[in-house]
């Protein structure tokens, strides 16, 4: 439902449903084969309004993802998994976007996020999980992008992403640590092809996209990517 009080002003409520199957990971057993897949809900309330005479966007939105319909083991028969666990994530999102001068534009957007594991029968080394945080859940994250049109047809951009520290497990007896990753890009457009430099993780930060209980995924070295595009 979108309410849109004024040319710039709008705000709007949302809800919605979601599955995951227990199939999804491709694993199946004997204690998910006839599982009926998690539910989740998510309600959002927001805001997008123009600023500055419509050189500048601002967006925020408040959400809440409900999934109480999560896996968790039968306290009858652990071997088995039941839908009776639940998680909870409250989260805010903000963004600004927009023009500072008529070559230089930005964006900017922060996420906040409390997420908790409500009811669970599952326990990690014998202690239970329930009122932990998710794996892999940051508390904080966004990303800050400026672009420049330093001369006709030449685009400069450049900006950071930036992620808190993440537990990798449902006990929450590791993190990840937080990063900062900086990327830059060039690129050159004419109206029938385009050619851009793109170059990722530009200090060669080392860092860890995800983990999970006894290991992590590192995220990508320095990177470059030329790409052409041109019309078919």
């Amino acid at each position: 439902v979108i309410w849109q009080p004024s040319e710039f002003s709008s705000w709007y409520v949302s809800a919605g449903q979601s599955f995951n199957p227990s199939a999804e990971t491709f694993t199946l057993s004997a204690a998910t084969a006839d599982l009926s897949p998690e539910e989740s809900t998510n309600y959002e309330f927001g805001t997008k309004q123009e600023l500055l005479d419509g050189r500048m966007g601002l967006a925020a939105a408040l959400f809440r993802l409900d999934k109480d319909k999560a896996r968790t083991p039968d306290p009858d028969d652990p071997s088995l998994t039941i839908l009776a666990g639940q998680q909870i994530t409250n989260g805010l999102e903000v963004e600004l976007s927009g023009k500072i001068t008529d070559t230089v534009s930005a964006f900017a957007s922060a996420a906040w996020l409390d997420a908790e594991i409500t009811r669970s029968n599952a326990l990690q080394d014998g202690v239970p999980i329930e009122g932990n945080r998710p794996p892999n859940v940051a508390r904080q994250q966004g990303v800050v992008w400026a672009d420049w049109a330093f001369a006709p047809n030449w685009n400069l951009g450049g900006g950071v992403y930036f992620v808190s520290s993440r537990y990798t497990d449902n006990g929450n007896t590791a993190q990840l640590p937080g990063y900062e990753r900086v990327d830059l890009m060039l690129g050159y457009e004419l109206p029938h092809w385009a050619i851009q430099l793109n170059v990722q993780n530009l200090t060669d930060e080392t860092y860890y996209e995800s983990g999970q209980l006894r290991s992590a995924l590192p995220g990508s070295p320095r990177a470059a990517i030329l790409s052409l595009k041109v019309p078919l």
